[in-house]
C-alpha cells in the first residue's frame, strides 16, 4: 500500500473528523532499515505499525470495526510509504 492510498482509506475510515497520518524510515549504518507507519483519528489515538496494512488493523480494532483485512504484503512492500 502506498503513502496515498493509506491517506484514502483513512480518509474514508475518518468521516470528516481530524486525522493524521506519517511515515518513518530509520536507515542504520549497518544497512537496516526500520519503517513506521502511524495513523491517527480524532477520538482513537495514535496506531502504528512496521506496514500500513498493521497499523490499519489496530486502528479498526480500536474503532470497533470487525471484518476481515488482508494483512499479507508482497516482499519490499512495507517501505512503500515513501513513494
Amino acid at each position: 500500500m502506498t503513502f496515498e492510498e493509506a491517506r484514502k482509506r483513512l480518509a474514508q475510515l475518518s468521516k470528516g473528523e481530524y486525522r493524521a497520518i506519517s511515515y518513518e524510515l530509520t536507515e542504520y549504518a549497518s544497512g537496516t532499515e526500520d519503517a513506521e507507519c502511524t495513523l491517527y483519528i480524532d477520538g482513537y489515538k495514535h496506531h502504528s505499525g512496521p506496514t500500513w496494512a498493521a497499523a490499519f488493523l489496530s486502528l479498526e480494532k480500536a474503532m470497533d470495526i470487525t471484518h476481515p483485512v488482508d494483512t499479507t504484503e508482497q516482499p519490499g512492500e512495507e517501505l512503500s510509504g515513501a513513494e
